[in-house]
């Protein structure tokens, strides 16, 4: 009885692993950068609430869609993306909007990268003067 108990808990485990190690590889893969363009500021595991106006990804419209993020911020280009695919692509500044809405939470307001779809993605991190001054530095022209 105990062992059934324990390989039932060890494949339980190894499935969370997985499934988050899938999730880590595929926000990476949506916030890839072009050739020839170095990250200067990446952050992963990011806690995001996305709000879109139509259906995206796998959003609902309308309504508080939590996800994990990952953002990169390279010369001239801000990618944040997620499990489901890329949210923003920015080449810039003008495309997007961020505020500081107060100790630890920041929002980015733009359109998805078709242009079809109004984003709004709410961040809790911890460096959102940092962030903000990363994208700005990057994003001037």
């Amino acid at each position: 009885m105990f062992k059934s108990f324990l390989i039932v808990l060890s494949i339980l485990i190894l499935l969370r692993l997985s499934i988050a190690f899938i999730g880590k590889q595929r926000r990476s893969y949506f916030t890839g950068l072009p050739k020839g363009i170095t990250p200067t500021y990446s952050l992963d595991s990011l806690p995001l609430m996305v709000t879109v106006d139509q259906n995206y990804l796998q959003f609902r419209a309308k309504r508080n869609n939590r996800v994990l993020g990952k953002i990169v911020v390279g010369d001239g280009i801000v990618a944040l993306g997620c499990a489901q695919g890329p949210i923003f692509r920015i080449e810039n500044s003008s495309d997007i909007d961020i505020k500081i809405l107060g100790p630890e939470r920041m929002v980015m307001i733009g359109y998805s990268p078709s242009g079809e779809v109004s984003i709004r993605v709410e961040l809790s991190i911890e460096e959102e003067q940092e962030l903000q001054r990363c994208i700005a530095e990057a994003l001037k022209n």
